[in-house]
């Protein structure tokens, strides 16, 4: 069982940035319309004509979890 440890571990990290990147880093309001970023970088933008405008992601999943990772270290440091 011990053998499959790290496989287990990475894959639970994978799903977890998954999860992690389709969260809101931040919304933003202006004359331009409302910008709502993702975790991953991919953005839904509203006009204030009503049009919307979707991206798609900026960061792969690695990167995902990488910045998962950094998010989580900078809480705990400032918990603790």
């Amino acid at each position: 069982m011990g053998q499959y440890k790290d496989l287990v571990e990475k894959q639970r990290k994978l799903l977890e940035a998954e999860e992690w990147a389709k969260k809101v880093k931040y919304i933003l309001g202006d004359q331009n319309g409302f910008k709502i970023e993702f975790n991953d970088g991919s953005y839904t933008l509203e006009t204030p004509s009503g049009k919307m405008i979707e991206t798609e992601p900026t960061l792969t999943l690695d990167e995902c979890v990488t910045r998962m990772s950094e998010e989580k270290a900078d809480a705990d440091r400032f918990r603790n």
